[in-house]
């Protein structure tokens, strides 16, 4: 899939100098800002800044909620085990239901990761994380307004593609971009932001793997984790794909 093989490209390049969600959403949205200046009074170049911790005691929680719900081990076995161990953050996964999981495939780069979800009829779901943020001079960025959707704690910010829809958020201190495009951009699942909002809260399990529960292990927060990284959530099968 072409669409698939670009934006791959353009997380690769980015990693460690930001994270281009192929339409720069996470920058354009969540990038840090500040008045920085040159000596000859133009804007500062963006600066890296450290990766975001991730809030793990979150995450396990989470994990802790999805596994006492759902049926089966959900679509973390369809997952590449050592691309999945490589990364950094946790990987949000959908419930198994109206998303196919059939052919899933996830891309690490450690602090940011890429998760193909090809669909029917040329729909494509790809869901983007990332622990990088750039420094940026104030105004130097847009701030699309945010909205509330229901069965999505966070607030989110929609934006139309040439060929879809993306939607970007913030969950466990992380970025997270979800997109929708189809080659036929007048298919029902693109003509409107709909079908992004409606499979957005079906994205409420939780991946991690060697990488990812290593450091969770390694997070003390006051009195302690209330729950030990669960081995369940590691992926010890080859995935599809």
């Amino acid at each position: 899939m072409l669409k698939w093989n670009l934006k791959a490209v353009v997380l690769s390049i980015s990693v460690g100098t930001v994270f281009l969600l192929g339409v720069n959403a996470a920058t354009e949205t969540y990038a840090q800002t500040q008045p920085s200046a040159t000596a000859a009074g133009r804007a500062s170049p963006p600066r890296l800044l450290p990766p975001a911790p991730v809030q793990w005691q979150s995450v396990l929680d989470q994990i802790a909620r999805v596994r006492a719900s759902r049926k089966g081990p959900g679509t973390v076995v369809r997952l590449v085990a050592s691309e999945l161990d490589k990364t950094e953050l946790p990987v949000i996964l959908p419930r198994e239901g109206i998303v196919d999981t059939i052919k899933a495939k996830l891309i690490s780069f450690g602090d940011a990761y890429a998760l193909d979800l090809p669909q029917k009829n040329g729909v494509h779901i790809t869901m983007y994380g990332n622990r990088n943020f750039l420094q940026v001079a104030k105004g130097a960025i847009s701030n699309r307004p945010a909205m509330r959707l229901k069965g999505v704690a966070e607030d989110i910010r929609v934006a139309q593609m040439e060929d879809g829809w993306t939607a970007t958020f913030m969950r466990f201190g992380v970025v997270y971009s979800l997109d929708v495009s189809c080659d036929d951009p007048a298919a029902p699942e693109c003509k409107s932001d709909g079908y992004l909002k409606k499979i957005l809260t079906e994205f409420d399990d939780v991946g991690i793997g060697s990488k990812a529960r290593a450091a969770a292990a390694r997070f003390k927060p006051p009195g302690g984790l209330t729950k030990t990284p669960p081995d369940a959530a590691r992926n010890d099968q080859k995935g599809a794909g």
